[in-house]
């Protein structure tokens, strides 16, 4: 995550699975391995890797770890 504050480039290193815990509805399974999203890929059927991971967090949408007003906040920052 990168995120500009008070002026100031902020970047933040994190995995979600370390802090979100909840519970995901069907996100169990014999297709929950690397080797089938890599099979799908491969298959050129990258949208079933979608439909099967992204939409239930799409559907149960969870905590979030920096503010809500950053959603919408749009800048450009220099980076020298």
């Amino acid at each position: 995550m990168v995120w500009e504050k008070e002026g100031r480039l902020r970047i933040a290193l994190d995995r979600s699975d370390l802090w979100d815990l909840r519970p995901m509805k069907g996100l169990e399974g014999p297709e929950f391995r690397f080797g089938w999203v890599v099979q799908q890929v491969l298959d050129s059927n990258y949208r079933k890797v979608q439909e099967r991971f992204d939409a239930p967090y799409e559907r149960e949408p969870g905590p979030r770890k920096f503010p809500e007003e950053l959603w919408s906040l749009k800048r450009q920052v220099r980076v020298r």
